[in-house]
């Protein structure tokens, strides 16, 4: 079964380890807490339908689920589905990963329509913090101005600015909130065709 049992941690040197049976395959020992997730663990707790972007239970949890139970809840804090697994709270969007891949993405997985609640294969790709982060199309919530790339300087003016390889470039200074988005939409644009 795929599913955490207690064990009794023994004392192994300096540190103690908790040997764990996870899965219907034996893991090798490991530090408290760092118990990750496999491909095949998650294979035999879910189904991932590809073309939905689903995942589905596939044995009961205990009378909480049911087999063909659809997973996750949608987190109304991040807009993500988040699914637990032995425990554990996992986007649904990684798991997809770990599920076609056999392993769990090396970059962040970007929706690439922006609807983080879409988690169909095709919707999905792997991508540097920087190629993902020009997808944002709407600002921060603690963007109080509610413009990207924009905000106030004392004496009332606007400051643009736009990030380019983890480096914040300044684009100016502007009497209004508009025009500073301008800017910043034109550098933006001049960034994507170069």
């Amino acid at each position: 079964a795929c599913y955490r049992k207690p064990v009794p941690p023994r004392v192994g040197g300096a540190q103690t380890t908790i040997a764990v049976a996870h899965c219907s395959r034996v893991w090798a020992q490991v530090e408290p807490m760092t118990i990750t997730l496999t491909a095949a663990c998650l294979r035999e707790l879910l189904h991932y339908d590809p073309d939905l972007g689903w995942f589905m239970w596939l044995r009961s949890r205990g009378g909480r689920t049911h087999p063909g139970a659809v997973a996750g809840r949608l987190d109304g804090s991040t807009g993500y589905i988040r699914i637990g697994v032995n425990g554990k709270s996992y986007y649904a969007h990684r798991l997809a990963v770990l599920y076609q891949l056999g392993q769990w993405p090396a970059e962040e997985v970007d929706h690439l329509k922006g609807l983080k609640s879409d988690n169909r294969w095709s919707e999905l790709a792997q991508k540097s913090h920087a190629e993902n982060s020009k997808n944002h199309t709407q600002p921060r919530r603690d963007n109080k101005l509610g413009v990207l790339g924009v905000f106030r300087v004392p004496g009332g003016r606007f400051v643009a600015q736009i990030q380019r390889d983890g480096r914040s470039q300044h684009l100016g200074r502007f009497d209004s909130a508009e025009a500073a988005h301008e800017a910043y939409l034109r550098a933006r644009a001049a960034g994507e065709r170069a």
